[in-house]
């Protein structure tokens, strides 16, 4: 990993970038990721216009100005917030992850949440990420079909977080 990564706010400008990433996750086919159909440019303008119109979190990582990592939250009920990310697979295991979490707690505190959530499917190897940042998961499994009909398996993980 040659160069310095910043992790800053989305732009509009990164939505190519964003779709680059998007698209190396699904091509690597893995049975936990939920394999949806990759939007087009303009769909993904619109969603991360979303997020800065409801002034949720989206952060990505870049490297050298390609984004290599990317996390996003989204205000659920009652001062909750659900969050996802993704990394490349190149720069996976590099605590690339912790900086983006970090980005994400932050911005989550400052928008008065008391706790951030995460669906995991049973078969993600991240799964003791969450552990290690004091998530506890839920003993409820959650079933749901993924969008090409692949039977899923997940667990919620929850932090409270402090003021």
């Amino acid at each position: 990993m040659k160069g310095r990564i910043e992790v800053k706010r989305v732009e509009l400008s990164d939505a190519e970038s964003v779709l680059a990433l998007y698209r190396s996750i699904i091509e690597e086919n893995l049975p936990y990721i939920m394999n949806t159909p990759v939007p087009s440019t303009e769909q993904q303008i619109e969603f991360i216009s979303g997020f800065i119109t409801r002034r949720d979190p989206f952060f990505v990582a870049k490297l050298n100005g390609e984004v290599i990592g990317m996390a996003s939250g989204k205000k659920a009920d009652m001062g909750r917030m659900e969050f996802s990310f993704s990394i490349h697979r190149a720069h996976r295991r590099k605590g690339l992850g912790a900086k983006l979490h970090q980005r994400i707690e932050q911005e989550a505190k400052e928008l008065g949440c008391f706790e951030l959530f995460a669906m995991v499917d049973l078969g993600n190897p991240s799964r003791p990420f969450y552990a290690k940042r004091g998530y506890v998961a839920d003993m409820e499994i959650h079933s749901f079909i993924s969008f090409t009909g692949i039977s899923l398996k997940a667990v919620t993980y929850r932090k409270a977080l402090s003021p």
